[in-house]
């Protein structure tokens, strides 16, 4: 397989972190091992019900500018069709995304059930995705001459679904784990790459 084709424009930092050019990551969720599946939360973002537009915080009715009508409870209105609803209205059942952000990862899992890498720790080389992700990388394509992009560590495979390529640490560049490696070792060489790059303080 090729190293496919950017579909960023050139000089763009869509798709990349601009602070250190590595392109986002995207993976299937299926091809990542159960810990990967505890590790992201849902996200309920306000949205009319109406239109299904987002709703921003501050269109709340107060005391002094509700209508006359809705003198009770708690309303709201859409800026996009102008039309009323109560608060609790707009918090849907399904959640707006699913997403997972700490001190090492900004991650998200999109509606094809693909996992963006858009901040980690560690990186590998990988194929250019589709127009519909332009400059992104498809981790599921490793090339050794493919563009750096961020891609989870070791621990978020298992054996039942292995890491299908090579992983390497963004702040020394040297390789944590290699593919189709057992779980423990990974896990091990992910512990000595972290304890190189933030060694105890005891």
């Amino acid at each position: 397989m090729s190293r496919g084709i950017d579909y960023s424009p050139v000089g763009s930092t869509v798709n990349r972190d601009p602070s250190t050019g590595i392109r986002y990551g995207i993976i299937p969720l299926g091809q990542l091992g159960e810990f990967a599946h505890e590790s992201f939360e849902n996200r309920y973002d306000p949205t009319c019900p109406h239109c299904g537009d987002d709703v921003p915080e501050d269109t709340h009715f107060t005391v002094d500018n509700r209508p006359v009508d809705k003198q009770y409870g708690f309303w709201t209105a859409c800026p996009s069709c102008e039309k009323v609803f109560e608060e609790d209205q707009q918090y849907g059942d399904e959640p707006s995304a699913r997403e997972c952000s700490d001190s090492e990862y900004d991650a998200h899992v999109d509606s094809s059930e693909d996992v963006w890498f858009t901040r980690s720790p560690y990186f590998t080389r990988a194929a250019f995705c589709s127009p519909c992700a332009p400059g992104a990388c498809h981790l599921a394509n490793p090339r050794e001459d493919g563009e750096r992009a961020y891609c989870p560590g070791p621990d978020w495979f298992d054996d039942e679904n292995p890491a299908p390529f090579p992983i390497y640490s963004v702040a020394t560049g040297e390789i944590v784990a290699t593919p189709h490696t057992d779980t423990e070792s990974t896990r091990d060489a992910e512990s000595a790459a972290r304890d190189r790059v933030f060694p105890s303080k005891d």
